[in-house]
């Protein structure tokens, strides 16, 4: 059986947190950098293909690094503070 998008998001991120409660360790994440890729060739690691934004995300209690992360994956913390930093990143890539 394949796992969904959000089920593989969650396992990544909760096998990559100090907290192992979804609800807390989205709060131990912040956006490191992002990279666009026009030609979309990587897949997040979630499972879902042809990224054209390519985030890397730090995990501030224990230095653990996620890449790549796609936008739509960043927006399932439901945090304002990285909607606000994935909108400010894509700006800088359109500019």
């Amino acid at each position: 059986m394949t796992k969904d998008y959000k089920s593989s998001l969650i396992e990544e991120v909760l096998n990559n947190s100090k907290n192992k409660h979804w609800e807390l360790a989205v709060e131990e994440w912040e956006i490191e950098d992002c990279i666009e890729d026009p030609k979309r060739e990587q897949s997040c690691i979630c499972g879902k293909e042809k990224l054209r934004y390519l985030f890397e995300i730090r995990n501030k209690e224990n230095g653990q690094l996620i890449f790549p992360i796609g936008s739509s994956c960043i927006k399932k913390f439901e945090r304002e503070d990285l909607d606000e930093d994935v909108n400010i990143y894509k700006q800088m890539h359109i500019l």
